[in-house]
């Protein structure tokens, strides 16, 4: 276990110690610091994955994870005590969920999809509205400004992700058509039939019969020339 796992665990593990701050009254100050903590060692862990070559498939497979019950948690106790609708936590997780299983999808069909700088805006954009959620309890013109660019980035992110997603499922089909060419039907071998009759019977891909001479057929037209030439020498004479 090296140290960027074990910051995403220890994100997980402070989901519910965030719960329990905030239920059933949010403390702002501490609520807020824990948040903050969370989300600080979201950027460190991937900071040193990155940096140090220390990426790998349970990082790659739980800081998503790690990411999405953090933050939901905090959505989900905001919702709780009223300090956020709940049809935008309910957009949120929609967001999430689409986006997760065309990210398994893509991986699974090895569909290409192109980098999406509104997933890491949408990132940014939803931690800062958390954190001033959980810290100022008045609902002012600006927080409700922050929480409206926060579900507007929230669904064109999703959008663009789901759009990209079909792109690449287009680009991978007609890559597939490209490498795959359509071949024609191979001509079948000749087969002989009725061999016993003096005859070949050739058939191709349309199975259509052609009839060729075989050896039977030519020895058959080398004696009617000798005997004509017989004819002729004896009708000279």
């Amino acid at each position: 276990m090296n140290l960027p796992n074990s910051l995403t665990l220890g994100r997980v593990s402070l989901a519910p110690v965030l719960a329990l701050v905030m239920l059933p009254e949010v403390d702002e100050l501490s609520a807020a610091m824990i948040f903050a903590v969370g989300m600080t060692s979201d950027v460190v862990d991937g900071y040193l994955a990155r940096s140090g070559g220390l990426i790998t498939r349970f990082g790659e497979l739980m800081d998503p994870i790690a990411d999405k019950l953090f933050v939901g948690t905090a959505l989900v106790c905001l919702a709780a005590t009223n300090r956020i609708a709940v049809w935008i936590v309910a957009v949120v997780f929609a967001r999430d969920l689409l986006v997760t299983g065309l990210r398994f999808m893509a991986r699974r069909r090895g569909i290409p999809i192109a980098a999406n700088r509104l997933g890491k805006a949408k990132t940014v954009i939803q931690a800062v509205t958390v954190f001033v959620l959980l810290a100022v309890s008045t609902q002012t013109l600006a927080v409700q400004l922050l929480v409206f660019l926060m579900v507007t980035v929230t669904v064109i992110s999703g959008a663009v992700y789901s759009a990209s997603y079909l792109r690449g499922r287009h680009v991978k089909a007609a890559a597939t058509i490209a490498g795959h060419p359509s071949q024609p039907a191979a001509a079948a071998s000749p087969v002989l039939v009725g061999a016993g009759s003096g005859r070949r019977i050739m058939r191709n891909e349309r199975n259509s019969p052609r009839i060729v001479a075989s050896r039977g057929t030519a020895n058959a037209t080398w004696s009617a020339s000798g005997l004509a030439s017989s004819l002729i020498r004896r009708i000279s004479s």
